[in-house]
């Protein structure tokens, strides 16, 4: 609220019981990973454009160290900036924006083998860093700096990405090594079908091997992502969702009163 470049990481040792604060950069996304011949990794990616916008721990989060060799944003600032972890490749990505006009936004999405980044983070020789994906296209289309991009990489698959923005950028399915960008929905299904924007997180489904995507709209699963011929299809169920910003008790009428993103004013009641 005071201090835009303050935030961090806390890790507790005893089961929540206290917790060590280790890291006070603001972090927006952390990932951990235990990846086979390797350390446990942990790693995180600061907001707010701070010098380091790439960090990574090997010893259960207690001492960072900044891995962004390569990263650059052009002069852009960037924000909710995200991550992804394969077998033997990482993932950095964050939308960004023009610092002197904050309805020019687009997007950056960089590779790097996680060999380098732990040779790096060991004080050996950083490489060639972190290198740009092919082709990527402007993945913030409705100039919004709410939004974030959602990464994913293939659990059998190292060379195949799935990567989500919003608006008219919203699905995608890339072979990251090619530079070859597929869109996932839409003309890529079966049935036409697609997820709404906005979209968060994506995560893994194991059973059926399916693709599930959260996003504004609730959570959403994709059939056969790794080919064309699936579908998407809503996993609410019954659940009524709305996007509520706010909410409160009205006693004359025992009503609630809501202020809904994009809907307005929503009243439920009495009782």
């Amino acid at each position: 609220l005071y201090d835009r470049y303050d935030g961090g990481v806390w890790v507790s040792i005893d089961g929540g019981k206290s917790f060590n604060r280790t890291l006070t950069k603001p972090v927006f996304d952390l990932k951990a990973v235990h990846l086979a011949n390797a350390p446990p990794m942990l790693l995180a990616s600061a907001v707010w454009a701070t010098p380091e916008e790439a960090l990574y721990a090997s010893d259960d989060g207690s001492t960072w160290q900044a891995v962004a060799t390569g990263i650059s944003f052009s002069g852009r600032r960037p924000f909710y900036p995200n991550t992804a972890i394969g077998k033997s490749v990482l993932f950095f990505s964050a939308l960004t924006v023009n610092p002197h006009n904050y309805s020019d936004t687009s997007s950056v999405l960089f590779s790097r083998p996680v060999g380098e980044v732990l040779a790096e983070a060991a004080g050996g020789v950083a490489g060639a860093g972190w290198t740009a994906v092919a082709n990527s296209p402007r993945l913030d289309e409705d100039s919004m700096q709410k939004d974030r991009m959602a990464l994913l990489v293939h659990p059998a698959n190292d060379s195949m990405l799935f990567v989500a923005g919003n608006a008219g950028a919203l699905t995608w399915r890339v072979d990251w090594r090619r530079g070859i960008w597929t869109e996932s929905a839409w003309g890529d299904t079966s049935d036409g079908s697609g997820p709404h924007s906005d979209c968060r997180n994506y995560y893994w489904e194991p059973t059926g091997s399916n693709l599930v995507l959260l996003s504004d709209g609730g959570a959403f699963l994709r059939t056969e992502p790794s080919t064309s011929g699936g579908r998407w299809r809503s996993l609410q169920g019954d659940i009524g969702a709305m996007e509520l910003v706010s909410a409160s008790w009205e006693p004359h009428t025992r009503s609630w009163v809501g202020g809904a993103q994009d809907n307005s004013v929503q009243l439920a009641g009495p009782d």
